[in-house]
């Protein structure tokens, strides 16, 4: 039951990213890319953070994409402002990791963009022992320590979770989206 609930809420999220793209917009928006950006706003939803990485006055949770894919401008579009647990959605694309580093930020998430995934483990190093949420679309990204990866299969996009990365920095991924994933562990340790 619980398991059709959230098949549930991820078609109706993909519903509402249709519908909520402006028609001249959605004529030029691929929809693998709002496929990708409504796997991402549930990913956020279903995801808890340690309450201390919320300042009290703090009502936004900033997500950090890094690479300037088409997929960076999408989620931008179409997750600035958006809701998760009352906290609105900052979007903030950085073109490299030396601009991300120059902007001396954490973010709460973090997608990785496919033009990024040769620098990977830099990035990663960058963020041991945060509790960061990392996505991305590309391949072997939760074998090497990612958290949530997009994966094409056919006409569909599924996607993998690696739950252990997510604990290891404090981070729960909800059970009921676990049990849609592929489970994948990391394979290759990065020391910090």
């Amino acid at each position: 039951m619980a398991l059709q609930t959230l098949k549930i809420i991820l078609c109706a999220a993909l519903i509402f990213f249709c519908g909520a793209v402006p028609c001249s917009s959605a004529r030029k928006t691929s929809p693998v890319l709002l496929v990708k950006v409504s796997f991402l706003l549930n990913f956020m939803k279903f995801t808890e953070w340690p309450a201390s990485v919320f300042p009290p006055a703090d009502q936004s949770l900033l997500l950090a994409v890094l690479g300037e894919d088409p997929v960076a401008t999408q989620i931008k579009q179409s997750l600035e402002g958006q809701l998760v647990s009352d906290r609105t959605i900052q979007v903030a694309i950085y073109a490299n990791l030396p601009a991300w580093q120059q902007a001396r930020t954490m973010p709460h998430a973090l997608f990785v963009s496919e033009s990024m995934s040769r620098q990977w483990t830099e990035v990663l190093a960058l963020l041991v022992s945060h509790p960061v949420l990392t996505m991305a679309d590309f391949p072997n990204f939760c074998a090497q320590g990612g958290m949530l990866n997009l994966v094409p299969h056919g006409d569909t996009i599924h996607f993998e979770a690696n739950p252990g990365a997510a604990k290891k920095v404090s981070l729960s991924l909800n059970a009921q989206m676990l049990q849609l994933a592929e489970i994948v562990s990391t394979t290759k340790e990065i020391a910090p």
